[in-house]
Parts: structure tokens; C-alpha cells; sequence
């Protein structure tokens, strides 16, 4: 008798391998645990997904033997692999390629690290932490209380203001959820909002969390992935990664700030961690919690239509908070901006000194990266561009010294101040986050000013030493990027302001004006959450842009109606479900070529099914280049999606194998951004 070991490898391979599992290895392995095995004469790392008994070895095919298993625990289970053959219909993509997705790279274990895994700890529940609940709150919380009983997927959208207390209610139910003696998962977009809430989080469940992001170091990660693994805790806080944590006994998940965009990953499979969780509540029949001040067009309309209505395989639920804890909605004033020569308006620079004078903090955000976004040469008239990307370089100025960035690929140059083709001297245009924070630093030397932005924040202590500074009081402006516009809770914020708060509503991409009106909006809410009423100033262009008009007002209703209008009008979601396809490849003419023979395809399979979906395109994306690679592409509009994708899967895979090496397909589910 032979002991076989089923392999997947996280490439885009469709077959599955069957290896012999030597003797010597036998007692080692698991399902889900990694594998070294030779593939094509190459050491391949793999994972085992099945393990059974054959008699006899079939004579027409050449077994190998796996080489090594070098960890002592699986990095996988059993549902994981049940959710990538999921994903791998869904998203186009290959089971191996999905679980990649699911763990941290492993390391090497000390004896330290094995004696602390091996330790099981009990934790007590601090009840008297918890706050008391506004009427409001506790309405909900009483609503969402009953559906942790069921055993039927629910899903509960709660909208509420900024500073309308979700946190609280989120708290209430992971206790509800831990004395059932079940596992709480808690997605969170963005790093900075992980250092408050793991605070409020551990002054109720105490050292009883884990916590997965990416500012951890690599080891610092998967230590805390393999305590969700071996059950040592049953709270677990991350980023949209942390979705397929291997929680055992999952009772409930809770996603804040749904309506954030990082919640998609940006690489194949391109999955949203809000449909995993979806997939993960239809195992569970559990509730899933969305909590938004801005929900998602597409979540708001399927909510409010089957609200207390059984639809799809899930119960929907709509809440409203509409009143803040303490303090109430900060006053939004308009700057309109006709010069942009100085970063900041003379009436902002005022109302900052007058707020400082208060003994009041403020945060200024310009959701735009380095110092000078363009580079720009008069003679030739044009700005000076990422030689592997159709995009700008930005100049970054770092403790005094400059260089050149790409924000996509991360090249990165020394400093140019002459054009390479005409040699004529270059001249720097618009303004960028670090100019702002040395604006504000030469003008008020006094002040304690930081910065918060992705350059800097990809170090853990770094980012939890700022917030925490921020919220303690000791930083009296904080500058950032969109990263500063959700989670933080600073008792003595009483000013925000926006510098171009208006630019993102030109994009060319559908969603564009939701994702600046949703900014907007959370950034606003920051201000004035305690006993004063906090102020807020938006820089613009244009004051009479009616979504300018209703961020002022803080008016989401208006908003929506008008958003869902010009959806329903051109049959963007929630009316339909979109896929992009999009061709990479190194030569233009070959990325045209092949997408044209993409859409013949996509066409062609239609023929049949006439009016199952809509084919826009083929065309350039909107960046042609990124990468090295240029960039066409095609979008698909259905109503149908599962008819679509079962139409269009085998031809896809069979289309993707014919692309030479150095061409890709990229295939996206409901894309975030189509540029």
C-alpha cells in the first residue's frame, strides 16, 4: 500500500499532483501543511490538499516522492481548502494560487516560540469596560442580538454617522458572541484604525486576540496566525487579509468602514474580503456586521430593498444611527481656491493658529503622496514620466535630500533638474503631502507637526507611536494622506482640513465620485467628536458641485439617490455585476492584438445567449502603462453573473494558455477601479 499526498502550487497551474509519501515522512503529514517536491526537474514548494491509500500505482504515470515537509504545523484547514476551490471558481483563478492567498510565510520556530504556542491561557471577560449604550445603540444591538441565536446567514448593514458609536456596538456583540463559546473575526481597512481598536478590544477580551497586518514583521505574523491556527485565541483583529484567518468555532464577523476600497487586494485572484466573508457566513450561518458612515451604493440598495426579507441565502438587515455620542456634527465651511501657488489657504492658516491658540488639535489631509506630484518641461510640454509607467514621477524630499518616485511600480531615481531631451531647466507644479507638513513646520516652528502617510507607515512602532501620540494630545497638527481620514478617535480634535477635497470627483472611473464623497465625509467626522462643536474646511475648485454641496451637509441620502440614478441609467452596479478583462504585455501592438482576439471570443460565446451581458471595449485602459507593460482592456456589464462566468470559463482558461510568457491576463471580479 502506498500513502499518496494531493499537491496544488500557488502558480496559475489547473492540474493537481499526486505524490508518494515516503516512509520516513508518513508521520509528518497533514493536510494543509506545506511540501518540497520536484516539478519539471525544479524543488517546488506545494501544499498537500488530500492524503489517501492506493493498493497499486497506476503504470501509466511516473510517480515522485515528496521531498521534504518542513513545518511542523499545517498552515492550512480543511475549510480554507473548501473556500480556494470556491474562489477558484469565482475568481477565474487556480486553487494553489487562492490558498497563497490564505497564510503568512512561515518561519523557522524557536524553543520560546513553541513553548508560548503550547500555552494555553484562560481569559476573563471585563464586562465593566463596556460603556452604556445610547437608546439608539441599544436598539440595534437588541435587533442584532437575536440573529446570533439562528442558524441562518444575516447580514446587517449598520449606517451610521461618525461618531454615532458602531465601535461600541461591535463590542457588545464579540462578548455576546464569546460567552456562546464562539470565534469573532474583525476586519478593519486600514492599519491605523487596528492601533485604537486593539486597545478598546483588549480593555474587554484582554491578551484573548490576535492581530494580522501588514505593518507586523514577517515572523511577528505568522506566530499570530498560528495561534488562531491551534485555537489559543478567539478574537482575531486584522486588514482585509486577515478574512481567512483559520478561526475553528467562527460566530461572528464584523467589517467597519465597508465601504474602503482596500478591502480588495490588488493582486490574482483579486478577491474582496466583504464576499469572503459572505462565503465564510453561509458555512457558519452566522451574521456578518458592515458598518459604514458612506456604505457602499451596492450594499446599501440590497439592504434597503430585501430589509427584514429573506433573499439569496441571507437574511438582510438595515440599521440607522443617526445621532453622535458626544458632541455633534462639526460645521463644514467651503474655501473656493483660485491660486494654488501657496499649499494652504491664507483663511485655513488662520482658523489653524486660532485652533492652536484654543489649545485644540488639528489634521490637515491632502490625499496625494510626496512633495511636488509633477515634474513639468515648458519647452517640450510634458512632465517628466516613469520610464516603466505611463505616470508622473513625484519629487520626494526626505531629511533634506530629494529623488524621483513612481506611486505604482516604486521606481526611484536621483534628482533630475534639467529635461533629458531638451536639456532646458524643469520646473516643479502642484503640491503634495510633505510640502504641506514643511509649509506648516516653517510657518510654525512651535508647533508639534507629523506626518502620516504610507512612506512612513510601514513600520508598526512608527504608526502606533503617531496615532497614539495624536489621540494622547502630544502632536498639535497631523498631516496624512487618506490613511489619517477613518478610525482615529482624538479627544482634542477640534479642526480638519482638506486641501483639494474636490480632485477626486474628475477621475475617469465610475465610482470615482463615491470614493471622494465617502473621504470626504469620514475625514469631516473626525472633528468635534467630544463636548465642542469641531469645524471643518474644504479646499475646492468648484463650491457648487452638488456632491461638494451634500458633503458639506453631510447628506448621504441625496448623494445615493443621485448616484443611483446615473447607475440604473448606464447599468453600473448595483444593476448589474461587472468583469474586467485585461491583456499585459511588453509590446503595445501584441496587448491590442490579443485583447481584440479576446473580445472575438468573449463575442462569439454570446451568440447563443443574446442579452446575457454587455461587452465594452476593447480599448487602452485609462493607464496604458504600468510596469513595464502596456495595458488594454475589456469591461463585460451582466445581470447573469453565474451564467456569465460558467459561459465564459473554460474559453478563458484555454485563451490564457495561448498568451506567450511575458503576457498576462488579468481577470477582475467587480473591480474597484477601472483605470
Amino acid at each position: 500500500m502506498y500513502k499518496i499526498a494531493k499537491v496544488v502550487f500557488p502558480y496559475p497551474i489547473e492540474e493537481e499532483y499526486d505524490y508518494i509519501i515516503p516512509e520516513s515522512l508518513i508521520p509528518f503529514a497533514e493536510i494543509g501543511k506545506r511540501v518540497y517536491i520536484s516539478l519539471k526537474n525544479r524543488k517546488e514548494e506545494g501544499i498537500i490538499i488530500k492524503i489517501f491509500d492506493v493498493d497499486f500505482l497506476k503504470p501509466d504515470i511516473q510517480y515522485k516522492e515528496v521531498l521534504e515537509i518542513p513545518d511542523e504545523y499545517p498552515v492550512l484547514n480543511q475549510e480554507q481548502i473548501e473556500l480556494a476551490y470556491w474562489m477558484s471558481k469565482e475568481y477565474l483563478c487556480e486553487v494553489g494560487e487562492a490558498l497563497d492567498k490564505m497564510y503568512p510565510k512561515p518561519y523557522k520556530l524557536n524553543k520560546t516560540d513553541k513553548k508560548n504556542l503550547l500555552t494555553k491561557n484562560h481569559y476573563d471577560l471585563n464586562l465593566q469596560n463596556l460603556v452604556q449604550l445610547s437608546d439608539e445603540q441599544e436598539r440595534v444591538l437588541e435587533s442584532i442580538k437575536q440573529s446570533l441565536n439562528y442558524s441562518i446567514p444575516s447580514i446587517h448593514l449598520i449606517q451610521g454617522i461618525t461618531g454615532s458609536g458602531k465601535t461600541e456596538i461591535y463590542l457588545y456583540l464579540i462578548v455576546e458572541t464569546l460567552k456562546n463559546n464562539k470565534d469573532v473575526l474583525f476586519i478593519v481597512p486600514e492599519i491605523s484604525i487596528t492601533v485604537q481598536m486593539v486597545e478598546r478590544i483588549k480593555r474587554i477580551v484582554g491578551n484573548n486576540i490576535a492581530i494580522l497586518h501588514s505593518s507586523l514583521t514577517g515572523k511577528q505574523r505568522f506566530l499570530e496566525y498560528l495561534k488562531i491556527y491551534l485555537g489559543n485565541v478567539n478574537v482575531v483583529l486584522g486588514t482585509r487579509s486577515a478574512i481567512f484567518a483559520p478561526l475553528k468555532n467562527l460566530g461572528l464577523i464584523i467589517i467597519d468602514e465597508e465601504h474602503d476600497s482596500s478591502l480588495r487586494d490588488n493582486s490574482h485572484p483579486r478577491y474582496d474580503a466583504r464576499l469572503i466573508a459572505r462565503k465564510r457566513i453561509e458555512k457558519y450561518k452566522i451574521p456578518l456586521i458592515l458598518g459604514s458612515a458612506t456604505p457602499r451604493i451596492e450594499i446599501r440598495y440590497v439592504t434597503e430593498k430585501y430589509n427584514q426579507k429573506h433573499y439569496n441565502g441571507f437574511n438582510y438587515h438595515l440599521y440607522f444611527l443617526h445621532k453622535r455620542v458626544l458632541g455633534k456634527l462639526p460645521e463644514v465651511n467651503l474655501i473656493e481656491r483660485d491660486d494654488v501657488e501657496q499649499p494652504i489657504s491664507n483663511q485655513l492658516l488662520y482658523e489653524i493658529e486660532k485652533n492652536y491658540k484654543n489649545k485644540k488639535q488639528s489634521l490637515i489631509l491632502l490625499n496625494r503622496r510626496g512633495y511636488y506630484p509633477y515634474l513639468y518641461c515648458k519647452n517640450c510640454k510634458k512632465n517628466i514620466q516613469c520610464p516603466n509607467c505611463s505616470i508622473s514621477l513625484s519629487l520626494h524630499k526626505n531629511y533634506g535630500e530629494l529623488s524621483l518616485k513612481c506611486h505604482y511600480c516604486n521606481y526611484h531615481s536621483g534628482m533630475i533638474y534639467y529635461c533629458p531631451d531638451c536639456k532646458s531647466r524643469l520646473v516643479y507644479l502642484g503640491t503634495g503631502i510633505q510640502k504641506v507638513e514643511e509649509f506648516l513646520l516653517n510657518l510654525f516652528p512651535d508647533l508639534r507637526i507629523e506626518r502620516l502617510d504610507t512612506d512612513i507607515a510601514n513600520k508598526e512602532k512608527i504608526l502606533k507611536q503617531v496615532v497614539q501620540d495624536f489621540i494622547d494630545g502630544k502632536i498639535d497638527i497631523l498631516t496624512g494622506t487618506q490613511m489619517i481620514s477613518k478610525g482615529i478617535d482624538a479627544p482634542n480634535l477640534n479642526l480638519v482640513g482638506v486641501l483639494q477635497a474636490d480632485a477626486g470627483f474628475y477621475l475617469p472611473d465610475f465610482r470615482s465620485s463615491e470614493r471622494t464623497f465617502s473621504l470626504l465625509v469620514q475625514v469631516a467626522g473626525r472633528s468635534g467628536r467630544r463636548e465642542n462643536t469641531g469645524k471643518v474646511f474644504l479646499e475646492v475648485f468648484d463650491k457648487d458641485h452638488p456632491y461638494i454641496q451634500w458633503a458639506v451637509k453631510q447628506d448621504y441620502e441625496s448623494f445615493y439617490k443621485e448616484e443611483l440614478k446615473k447607475r440604473l441609467e448606464y447599468q453600473y452596479p448595483p444593476f448589474t455585476r461587472l468583469i474586467r478583462f485585461l491583456i499585459r504585455s511588453p509590446i503595445e501592438k501584441k496587448a491590442e492584438r490579443y485583447c481584440y482576439e479576446l473580445s472575438n471570443i468573449i463575442s462569439q460565446l454570446q451568440k447563443d445567449k443574446i442579452g446575457m451581458y454587455e461587452i465594452l471595449g476593447p480599448s487602452p485602459a485609462p493607464i496604458i502603462k504600468l510596469h513595464n507593460k502596456y495595458r488594454y482592456h475589456i469591461l463585460i456589464k451582466t445581470r447573469y453573473f453565474n451564467e456569465t462566468i460558467n459561459t465564459l470559463r473554460e474559453s478563458i482558461k484555454t485563451f490564457k494558455k495561448k498568451l506567450p510568457q511575458d503576457h498576462y491576463l488579468e481577470i477582475e471580479i467587480d473591480p474597484v477601479d477601472i483605470l
